[in-house]
């Protein structure tokens, strides 16, 4: 039997600037978004939430273009919130929606709840296309 697997999400650029004080530029948050996902190789990135401000989306969408163009679009999301489409289309409007990670997350989700998956609220921006 394999050991589990444990994946590390690293959400420095969403969490981080809720510390008193804290406000990366946009530059700063894709420079963050490279080391993370490059040098320290986390699995996964959380880079944003939805309608928080005009700078954020300036961030995710350098953050998006540098991950689709480097193959770690995968990797990156977006915190959004149960709103109806509102986050969902923020998300496809700026962000990081791949048709890899609409997959993943809908395989995840039909694994985790079987037949019961369709009937289940999923905090999700993607549970609500």
């Amino acid at each position: 039997m394999a050991p589990p697997l444990i994946q590390v999400m690293d959400t420095t650029l969403r969490d981080g600037e809720q510390t008193p004080g804290v406000a990366y530029a946009p530059s700063e948050k894709l420079e963050l978004a490279r080391l993370l996902l490059d040098s320290v190789r986390v699995d996964r990135i959380e880079i944003a939430q939805v309608f928080v401000s005009e700078g954020e989306v300036e961030a995710v969408k350098r953050i998006s273009a540098w991950a689709r163009k480097n193959g770690c679009a995968e990797r990156s999301e977006i915190l959004g919130l149960v709103d109806g489409r509102r986050s969902v289309d923020w998300i496809v409007a700026h962000g990081t929606s791949t048709s890899l990670n609409d997959s993943t997350e809908t395989t995840a989700i039909k694994a985790a709840y079987g037949s019961a998956a369709s009937t289940r609220a999923i905090s999700s921006p993607k549970s609500m296309i």
